[in-house]
């Protein structure tokens, strides 16, 4: 029975062995993707530049302890850009996407709604964002 348990722990050590030595995924590693826009707030045109990526944090040793997605809106064309607000935006988990604050809340696009704030039949439409924050 001995034999049994140490087959067991050899087996499961090497199959930790093996996930630590697998590459990563390369759409699991750190990067940003940007590009640049504009859009019409309060009767004014704002260029921005709308980016997305994943950051990885890691342990002292370099290891991998956890990741995120973000993404992040920058009005160009700012004298000084530490003039400028931060927010920090969260949603998101079981059964609450953070897709609404950045299509329907903040972002500089947002989802066309109906007079009574339903979305429209399909094919749904991105609008400017007359109430985004980023003017």
């Amino acid at each position: 029975m001995a034999d049994d348990a140490e087959k067991k722990n050899d087996t499961k050590a090497e199959a930790e062995a093996e996930n630590d030595a697998a590459e990563t995924p390369e759409h699991h590693e750190e990067g940003v993707v940007e590009t640049t826009h504009e859009v019409v707030i309060g009767e004014q045109t704002v260029e921005y530049t709308a980016a997305a990526g994943r950051m990885i944090l890691r342990e002292e040793e370099g290891k991998k302890k956890a990741s995120f997605f973000f993404t992040s809106y920058t009005r160009n064309g700012v004298e000084d850009p530490a003039t400028r607000p931060i927010v920090f935006s969260f949603n998101g988990g079981p059964g609450s996407s953070s897709v609404w604050l950045h299509l329907g809340a903040f972002g500089p696009r947002r989802v066309l709604m109906d007079d009574e704030g339903f979305r429209v039949r399909p094919p749904g439409r991105l609008v400017d964002n007359e109430y985004s924050i980023l003017d």
